[in-house]
This record gives structure tokens, C-alpha cells and sequence, in this order.
């Protein structure tokens, strides 16, 4: 069976941006926090959740090193 739960195809349309910013809630932080942890300002945070800017490999792997995830997990959500 190839059909998709409607879950499926929310996460498949989900951003980058949206992915980390539902990670980053499930963990109880928020953007202030997590800037802090990897050295950026919750501009830098808000913006990449929104999409304005793009998440380099270096960024993400410090975002999910501070998240205790995989960068993996942007990209999937």
C-alpha cells in the first residue's frame, strides 16, 4: 500500500526551517537558548526557521549537536 497518512505528506512539505523549529520546541528551548548553545543570535535562529536564510552543513551539525539529533532530522523533519 503506497498511500500516504496525511502525517506523511505534512512532514514531505515541511521546510527545513519548519523541521527545526519543530525540533527545537520538542526540546524545550527556544530561540535565545539554542543561539546561545552554538554562538549565533536568535536573529540567525529566527531566520532559518523562517526559511530567510539557508542552513549551511557546519551550522546544522552544531544546531543538532545543541538539539541532540541528526542533521538528518531537518531535513526529514
Amino acid at each position: 500500500n503506497t498511500t500516504k497518512t496525511f502525517e506523511e505528506r505534512e512532514v514531505e512539505n515541511m521546510s527545513i526551517g519548519e523541521n527545526l523549529r519543530k525540533i527545537r520546541e520538542k526540546t524545550g528551548m527556544n530561540q535565545t537558548e539554542l543561539a546561545k548553545a552554538i554562538g549565533v543570535t536568535a536573529s540567525m535562529i529566527n531566520q532559518l526557521e523562517q526559511d530567510r536564510k539557508i542552513l549551511t552543513v557546519p551550522l546544522g551539525k552544531e544546531i543538532a549537536k545543541a538539539l541532540h539529533c541528526k542533521v538528518d532530522d531537518f531535513l526529514a523533519g
